[in-house]
């Protein structure tokens, strides 16, 4: 019998702040059994069998729309990836679901090897901004490692206020702005949020996705320091910025490893495992 509990009604420890209204970092044990808070990681996200149609589909949409009253809020992505060939994909995505009309924010790998970094102002992407450096990243991020990818905007309506990390380390060239029509505001698609996936199998991610985060702010270099962690991933509500953390999908270790549904420690927005091949899912496989 373990001497530690690690779940309490199926709820990671990690993950609960109170419990009858005691904190949990004041509770030594559970009717004798030690209670231990430690930040573990157990599962991650694997597709990895053809066709690759597989997504997660993530719930309350108007949560994740960054625009009000015609002005851009800041907001970023952090997710970590090991893809298992080099070929495009996205990682995070809302808009166009049903085909390419409606677009609004996209974050991933393009056909030629890219990471694209892009908000679209109007739903068939002619006013858009948009953030990548020229520089083919498929072998780099498909080397059988796990990398550590994220993206903020800080809601000033221009180009230069988009910033994509890999590892930690910032890259800013290869910022563009469409100059007509003239990007505004951030297209409100009215879609779902979906990771590893855009538009049903189109560029869905072939590999393993984890700790999948959005956040209300733009995170600065330190923020994605800290989440980046030399390699390792943190419990993030620990992290500096959690006041701001949105979403946090922590890829099966909230569910068990079992099931369909991936919990969103915050309760905004629970994902749907959707369309993936039998033996794909959640998998023990981790950064």
């Amino acid at each position: 019998m373990s001497s530690e509990v690690s779940e309490v009604n199926g709820v990671a420890i990690a993950s609960i702040e109170t419990i009858n209204g005691v904190d949990s970092d004041d509770i030594e044990s559970i009717d004798g059994v030690d209670f231990v808070t430690a930040f573990t990681n157990t599962y991650s996200l694997k597709q990895t069998t053809s066709p690759y149609g597989g997504y997660v589909s993530v719930a309350n949409p108007s949560s994740y729309h960054f625009e009000s009253g015609g002005t851009d809020q800041a907001f970023s992505l952090s997710l970590w990836v090991k893809p298992t060939t080099g070929v495009s994909f996205w990682a995070i995505t809302k808009g166009a679901v049903g085909g390419s009309s409606d677009r609004e924010i996209f974050f991933g790998l393009w056909s030629s090897g890219v990471v694209v970094w892009q908000l679209a102002g109007d739903g068939s992407g002619t006013r858009y901004l948009q953030q990548y450096d020229g520089v083919d990243r498929r072998a780099t991020l498909a080397d059988g490692n796990w990398h550590h990818l994220a993206a903020t905007y800080d809601g000033s309506a221009a180009a230069a206020g988009l910033t994509w990390y890999l590892d930690g380390t910032p890259y800013v060239t290869g910022r563009s702005a469409s100059v007509f029509p003239e990007y505004i505001s951030l297209n409100d698609s009215g879609d779902e949020v979906r990771i590893g996936g855009w538009d049903g199998n189109s560029n869905t991610f072939i590999g393993y996705i984890d700790e999948v985060s959005i956040w209300n702010k733009e995170l600065s270099g330190t923020d994605v320091t800290n989440i980046y962690n030399s390699g390792t991933p943190t419990d993030l509500s620990e992290h500096a910025s959690v006041a701001n953390l949105l979403s946090w999908w922590r890829m099966g270790d909230n569910n068990g490893g079992t099931g369909t549904t991936v919990t969103d420690v915050q309760g905004v927005g629970n994902g749907t495992l959707t369309s993936f091949q039998v033996g794909d899912g959640f998998n023990a496989s981790v950064p």
